[in-house]
């Protein structure tokens, strides 16, 4: 849904600040849980080579559509950063390079990698104590316990380039899981055999309740509802296989023109963001899933 914008626009223009080892890939062997293997053409080789980022680049990130960034869990508004988080970065280069994994598989991957790469530096004192070997994942994470792969190997500098933009906020569909008696009310998707429960619940001929002496406590009892009657969510919950949609009022971006973040890499993974970047392995967006950006490479040295 794209973003309609409320006549209380606040408009905040800000201009231009810079002027100025061969090794399997996941699936094969370096993981051996099935979920894992689910992922058979991740490459993670680069991993395994030290981190000297001899090699500089511009990320040139154009909006295509308003975007919402923000990064954390918020309370009842999403207010948005003016500019993408450096794990927000990652996150959209993770996607160009088809690196789509849970937390805790990145945890094991990340220390299955180390164990390999331990072993060949045991004599180098450069990299022994190195954040890229001792580093704990859960001190690399962002506030929402990302963590990318790719934050040794990709190490942005400053100044950014920010393009001028406004801010205006709108309404969002959430999507929340719930156990309690609101999701009969916020879900869109239900089974057909609660059409007859809702228009009861409609004409307020019966209700949903979560405590203990209701009527109706099982899916069973479903069948023989009548007016009068209370419902415990558990009864209910299996026709409702969706979450329920919650507006909730977020904030949105809507740049005019392109943000530019000067980073230095590896060789390699230079080679992959290339590679990734002319054909990504996953649509590419900032925040919210509907803020399309494109993505270049820009001043290779």
């Amino acid at each position: 849904m794209l973003p309609q914008k409320t006549n209380g626009l606040e408009i905040i223009m800000q201009h231009t600040l810079f002027d100025a080892i061969d090794e399997p890939t996941i699936g094969q062997s370096a993981h051996s849980t099935s979920k894992v293997a689910d992922f058979p053409n991740i490459d993670l080789s680069f991993f395994l080579e030290p981190p000297d980022l001899t090699k500089h680049a511009i990320l040139k990130v154009t909006p295509v559509a308003p975007i919402s960034l923000n990064s954390e869990q918020p309370g009842t508004y999403y207010q948005s950063l003016y500019k993408p988080t450096y794990n927000m970065l990652y996150g959209l280069l993770e996607n160009a390079l088809g690196i789509h994994l849970h937390n805790q598989d990145r945890k094991e991957i990340i220390t299955s990698l180390r164990k390999k790469i331990d072993k060949r530096i045991r004599t180098s004192d450069r990299w022994k104590e190195s954040a890229w070997i001792k580093q704990n994942p859960s001190e690399e994470s962002s506030k929402s316990g990302f963590f990318s792969i790719l934050q040794f190997h990709i190490g942005f500098r400053e100044p950014h380039v920010i393009p001028p933009y406004l801010r205006f906020t709108d309404l969002w569909a959430r999507h929340v899981h719930s156990n309690d008696t609101m999701f009969p009310n916020g879900s869109r998707n239900h089974d057909y055999t609660m059409d007859r429960i809702q228009s009861l619940k409609r004409s307020k001929q019966i209700n949903f309740s979560d405590l203990k002496n209701v009527s109706i406590k099982t899916a069973e009892q479903l069948q023989s509802v009548q007016s009068g009657d209370s419902i415990h969510p558990n009864a209910v919950r299996p026709w409702y296989p969706a979450y329920y949609t919650s507006p909730t009022p977020r904030e949105y971006i809507d740049a005019t023109g392109a943000y530019q973040f000067p980073f230095a890499s590896t060789p390699k993974v230079i080679q992959q963001l290339k590679n990734a970047l002319q054909d990504p392995q996953a649509p590419l967006y900032l925040g919210s899933n509907d803020g399309w950006v494109e993505v270049t490479l820009e001043k290779l040295t």
